[in-house]
């Protein structure tokens, strides 16, 4: 945003003051306003050839970019002498005498802030020269922006400007070509405190171009591709110690290798009074070993994203930046830029020593860094005292968080999303102050119960998009997030979570938000009497049907309280008759106004034919859910005193033989009215995965690269294939007839798990039904014959299985595995 804008945001802000007042004037074709006497003329991208004249004299503000002035005479700005911003850029004014008339100025003694860049498109370099004597008469000026011209410096007229304080070369339309910078080029600007010289194409820099410039406090050399650090380390060369802030983003080739900084980059700062350092996105891959211990003390925040640091030991100089207060770091990022040439990849440098590797860091799990003895012993780290916010992220480095101990800090801020730190087991000591911790996005699918113990100040922890979803479920691990009595906001949304351990979030009582969205839970049953101070609880995008009455009843005393908003929408939440009394609760907490359930047109009811409602109206939807069931209850009744006395016997033996037949019809039959899919005839699947959540690991780690990555098969997996707000049967059905076979991955969990048996016996059913050849049995263990059900049992031994071996002969088992898929 450039300064203009904000001066006309701050104008419009000041609108509602009081006391201001707005006049609206009449300059056509510009548009002007007067704001308490203060005219702003806004002329912009109107093709205009020259100043109208019915600008008002008093204008302070004029806005002409955009136009086609081709050039200025000595008269143009002669009746504006009360301007304090003038911006001329994109007019076509090429630099040169004849385009600017060393008088054109001379009228402007109030102007502080002038533009004229993005004008120099196209000139030959031997014409064209700042216009220093235009320039040199505006004695008041602060700010210019001009473009860069190639082998030109900025002569001796600008001396003349000692209130120039800021200069900008620059350009949006890469009208800045300086190339080169020498100890001339800014010889005569002594009076700036902030240097802009951004995408200029500059490539080379003499030592000590900028030392000249004693009052300088901020330069900024970014965009300008290939001047690397070796350019960027000459323009500090005896740079003034006033200087506090230092931009160089994009200064290196984004196809550079081995990019390293050294000592001589820092040792040019030692001696300033350096408090911030941009570095974006120029490919560093490290420090060389004493580089940090030159920086200045005074450097309190660094922002280095878009680099690709690896371990090494400047690490271990980290502590010497002892005022350091925040450190942004992160992952590649690679600007648009053309294909270099091979010359110029020939010229890069070498890595001298620097060691290639992929930044991509996989501990080895039978490494010491990985064993028990490393577990115990922890890495040991000296951080800066100061330092109070720490970002690493989209980094991909994949690493297990073992046993960390940091020196004395201030941390409050840690931002490592976006990694691949998949396992974290270690004990974390040493941060005691942190209050913000995002660990989101890094595929963890394993948390110890003691890691999160030190953090007991922590108020903000994002673990979203994990594969954490098993651990969770475990009531052994209902401490993991033990200790974190002082926690507000938990967001766990997209861990692959089917259920929670009742006491998983006993600790939490001072928790004030909870996100479980997006997950595949069926109920909350999890303890939340404690949550005093809960009010948002989010769940949407679950499996959710209702809500069990003590968990409602928990909800009605947080409500006493304090207003709670419970967002359950994108579920599938049941439109039956046994579950009128959630229904009815939340109307109730609707019209009590305690309980907010968001956006209701959101919500999905589903009644037993599949048919879908809104409940943006759930007081209709209710009534006539009520009447349904009364009418239902009252024909039930009565059929039921004759009916069921005399046929009882006879239908519960007939329904309890054919039980599985009549379900295999009953979901068929559904699926075949409901279907929008292929025919019966055609497979959209080579096989539907019937496993129990525990095997997960086998299945996703193994099972799917072996099948889908390498031999191009297409599997049905529940968790990424089944329609999201479908009841579970109706996926199921639909999974075992598009798909050519059914897969069942047979273990003591399996066995335990209700809607797996329902698979592998829908999967049969099917196969008796179509006469296709459905089911395909792979055993993960040995699992006695008096343990498996005589159902099961059944379909081990007149089916065909294969054995999963626990070690060795796994190429051959996989071989077998594919080609039983494909016959």
């Amino acid at each position: 945003m450039d300064l203009l804008t904000k001066v006309l945001m701050i104008l419009i802000t000041m609108f509602a003051s009081p006391g201001v007042v707005l006049e609206s004037l009449d300059c056509r074709p510009c548009k002007c306003f007067s704001v308490n006497g203060n005219i702003t003329a806004d002329c912009m991208n109107n093709n205009l050839t020259e100043i109208p004249s019915s600008i008002p004299h008093l204008t302070s503000v004029l806005r002409f970019c955009g136009n086609n002035l081709g050039k200025l005479k000595e008269t143009t700005f002669k009746n504006l002498t009360y301007l304090k911003i003038l911006d001329l850029r994109q007019n076509n004014l090429r630099y040169t005498k004849t385009t600017f008339p060393s008088s054109v100025f001379q009228n402007l003694t109030h102007l502080v802030i002038l533009k004229i860049n993005d004008n120099n498109m196209d000139s030959p370099d031997d014409i064209t020269k700042y216009p220093v004597e235009a320039i040199e008469k505006l004695e008041s000026l602060k700010w210019l922006w001009i473009d860069g011209l190639r082998n030109q410096i900025f002569g001796k007229g600008f001396s003349k400007l000692r209130n120039l304080k800021r200069l900008t070369v620059s350009s949006s339309s890469n009208a800045c070509n300086i190339n080169s910078i020498s100890n001339a080029t800014f010889r005569y600007l002594l009076f700036l405190d902030h240097i802009e010289v951004v995408k200029c194409n500059v490539n080379s820099v003499e030592q000590g171009a900028f030392a000249l410039q004693r009052k300088v406090k901020i330069l900024d050399l970014s965009k300008n591709y290939y001047l690397r650090f070796e350019g960027v380390t000459n323009a500090t060369q005896g740079i003034s110690p006033s200087l506090e802030k230092l931009i160089i983003n994009e200064v290196v080739p984004s196809y550079a290798l081995c990019v390293k900084i050294d000592d001589k980059f820092c040792k040019n700062l030692q001696n300033t009074s350096l408090t911030e350092l941009h570095a974006e996105n120029n490919s560093v891959i490290i420090f060389n070993a004493t580089a940090l211990t030159f920086f200045p003390k005074s450097l309190k925040r660094v922002f280095m994203r878009g680099n690709r640091f690896q371990y090494n030991t400047y690490i271990g100089s980290i502590a010497s930046l002892t005022g350091l207060e925040e450190v942004h770091l992160g992952g590649p990022y690679s600007p648009i830029m053309p294909f270099p040439h091979t010359s110029e990849l020939m010229q890069m440098a070498p890595c001298d020593g620097c060691k290639m590797l992929d930044y991509v860091y996989a501990p080895d799990e039978h490494s010491s860094q990985y064993s028990s003895e490393a577990q115990h012993n922890a890495a040991k780290i000296s951080i800066p005292h100061n330092l109070t916010k720490v970002t690493f992220t989209s980094s991909q480095i994949y690493a297990h968080i073992l046993n960390v101990s940091v020196s004395n800090n201030s941390i409050k801020k840690i931002d490592i999303s976006r990694n691949l730190f998949t396992k974290w087991i270690g004990s974390i000591s040493g941060f005691e102050k942190l209050e913000h911790l995002d660990i989101s996005r890094n595929i963890a699918n394993d948390v110890s119960s003691v890691f999160f113990q030190s953090f007991q100040n922590l108020k903000y922890l994002d673990i979203s998009r994990n594969l954490l979803g098993v651990v969770l479920a475990k009531g052994t691990n209902g401490n993991i997030f033990s200790h974190l009595d002082q926690l507000q906001i938990l967001i766990m949304s997209e861990n692959f979570i089917t259920k929670l351990s009742t006491r998983v979030f006993t600790d939490l009582s001072s928790l004030t938000k909870l996100d479980l969205s997006r997950n595949s839970i069926e109920n909350l049953s999890f303890d939340i009497t404690h949550m005093k101070n809960l009010q948002l609880l989010r769940c949407s995008k679950n499996q959710i049907q209702w809500l069990a009455q003590s968990f409602r009843a928990n909800l009605d005393e947080i409500s006493n309280d304090h207003n709670i908003t419970v967002d359950l929408s994108q579920n599938p939440i049941a439109c039956t008759c046994h579950n009128l009394l959630f229904l009815s609760w939340m109307k109730t907490s609707t019209l009590n106004g305690k309980i907010s359930f968001g956006n209701l047109s959101e919500y999905d009811c589903v009644h037993e034919d599949d048919q879908t409602v809104k409940l943006d109206n759930l007081e209709e939807v209710l009534r006539e859910l009520e009447i349904s069931c009364y009418n239902y209850s009252g024909f039930f009744i009565g059929i039921s005193s004759v009916a069921f006395v005399c046929l009882g016997l006879l239908a519960c033996s007939l329904l309890y033989r054919f039980r599985w037949k009549l379900r295999y019809v009953y979901y068929a039959a559904r699926h075949r009215y409901s279907t929008e899919g292929p025919s019966s005839h055609e497979f959209v699947f080579d096989a539907f995965v019937s496993f129990a959540e525990e095997d997960r690991d086998f299945v996703v780690n193994e099972l799917l690269v072996k099948l889908e990555d390498e031999s191009d098969m297409r599997l049905n997996f529940h968790q990424r294939d089944f329609t999201p707000g479908r009841p579970i049967a109706h996926n199921i059905i639909k999974a075992v007839k598009t798909s050519k076979r059914t897969l069942v991955i047979l273990s003591r969990e399996f066995l335990k798990s209700h809607w797996c048996v329902h698979e592998l016996l829908m999967a049969h059913m099917e196969s008796v039904s179509t006469g296709r050849d459905v089911l395909l049995i792979v055993m993960m263990e040995h699992i006695p014959t008096n343990k498996i059900p005589v159902e099961i049992l059944y379909h081990i031994q007149s089916d065909s299985y294969l054995e999963y071996p626990l070690e060795g002969q796994k190429d051959m088992f996989w071989r077998r595995l594919i080609d039983s898929l494909k016959e």
